[in-house]
């Protein structure tokens, strides 16, 4: 049986740079590719161009800042 990454829920934080932090089952699941694609995701319908961006992965005992 093959494991998948879940986003149970997201969040984004309002400071200067933007950060989301998303909720997920395992954050030893989420791969670079994915984190990208995420990213590329929110840059579609926000207009961040030129701005950095955190993505924040959380489990209940890990997280992830990229």
């Amino acid at each position: 049986m093959r494991v998948r990454v879940r986003v149970r829920w997201c969040v984004a934080a309002k400071v200067k740079v933007p950060s989301f932090t998303f909720f997920v089952n395992d954050v030893e699941l989420v791969h670079f590719t994915y984190q990208r694609f995420l990213e590329n995701a929110i840059r579609e319908f926000h207009p961040y161009t030129g701005s950095p961006m955190r993505l924040i992965f959380k489990d209940k005992e890990k997280t992830i800042v990229s």
